[in-house]
């Protein structure tokens, strides 16, 4: 099995809200996204995208904590890496559920191992 190593740098997009694993059901795990920005050229000029991608805390009391330093739009750095889940049911295609082929969505995943803050410290006061 291959393991992927990340470090990212970028923003929470939202709150982290805890929920059941699909893999686990006994496992409670942090859920949340975070935003990073990529530089992209348009039509020979350089654009700022931003890029969107889940994230995972494994076990309540690290997405707890987790929960307690972070907030949306709080600047982090992610050390984890990437796996492979299937969405929960509402992340069927509802498009080929109609067409009677609907099967969960599948995608990867940065589960977090570290979480630390990227805010840059704020200038002594007085100095």
């Amino acid at each position: 099995m291959d393991y992927c190593r990340v470090t990212i740098v970028g923003n929470l997009r939202s709150d982290i809200w805890h929920t059941r694993s699909t893999d686990d059901p006994q496992q409670v795990i942090g859920v949340t996204s975070v935003c990073i920005a990529r530089t992209q050229l348009c039509q020979g000029s350089p654009v700022q995208v931003t890029t969107t991608i889940p994230v995972e805390i494994i076990g309540a009391a690290r997405a707890a904590r987790a929960a307690q330093c972070f907030s949306a739009g709080s600047r982090i750095v992610i050390d984890g890496h990437i796996e492979e889940r299937s969405h929960p049911a509402d992340g069927i295609d509802h498009r080929r559920e109609q067409l009677g082929t609907a099967t969960p969505r599948t995608g990867l995943v940065l589960v977090i191992d570290a979480i630390f803050n990227a805010d840059l410290p704020s200038p002594a006061r007085g100095k």
